[in-house]
């Protein structure tokens, strides 16, 4: 993880690792960034309904000095599995709001900006990428929420090498450009989860697999 002088990236200086007995854990790695003397915290949990949120916490450590840093945003992003083509997020104004609207997934960027309001009505306010198809009870998808009340950025990318990714919930919801693991080749997604409605969730809350879903 560690960069070069002209283009610094953090380092890792260490990871904690917590299990816990009712199902669930967290990962939590720890990164340095010594030319601005930024120190990170990546937090990786998941509950014991499978459900896996990240969180992502910047702070000057002792070498960072006395001079102010300006953090533009947070970034982190979380994979997709290659069989996720079809993406589907929401548009619209306050006549139609949260109007729906799917397209594939092609190389490049669906990038979904929201700059107006805490958020405005022009928020996709969520955003599902799934097997084509997809729908309330059938398919297999994974959906994101950005849990931030100031300007938040959507994006799903697609790479030439066939990566696609999808950004978590983060500090400021803007997400970077991502580099795959092996274990990312099998994450797999919930299947057969209605996009809508809080009652069918709970209905089927006893259905859910051990696996993880993002929020």
């Amino acid at each position: 993880m560690a960069g070069t002088g002209t283009a610094p990236r953090p380092t890792l200086t260490g990871a904690t690792q917590r299990a816990d007995p009712d199902g669930g854990g967290v990962l939590e790695p720890q990164l340095t960034e010594t030319a601005s003397g930024l120190d990170i915290t990546l937090t990786h949990a998941t509950d014991t309904h499978a459900i896996l949120t990240t969180d992502a916490v910047l702070y000057r450590g002792s070498s960072g000095g006395t001079t102010p840093y300006d953090l533009g945003g947070a970034l982190t992003l979380l994979p997709l599995p290659r069989r996720a083509t079809e993406i589907l997020d929401f548009t619209g104004k306050w006549s139609r709001e949260r109007s729906p609207q799917r397209r594939p997934l092609h190389h490049g960027a669906h990038v979904r900006d929201v700059r107006r309001g805490k958020p405005g009505v022009d928020s996709p306010y969520l955003v599902p990428v799934g097997v084509p198809g997809f729908g309330l009870r059938t398919g297999e998808v994974c959906a994101v929420h950005v849990a931030w009340s100031g300007d938040q950025r959507y994006l799903v990318e697609q790479l030439p090498k066939a990566e696609a990714c999808t950004p978590p919930p983060s500090g400021v919801g803007r997400p970077d450009i991502p580099r795959l693991g092996k274990w990312e080749e099998a994450a797999r997604w919930r299947p057969h989860v209605g996009i809508c409605g809080l009652h069918v969730l709970i209905a089927m809350a006893r259905q859910r697999p051990p696996v993880p879903r993002w929020r």
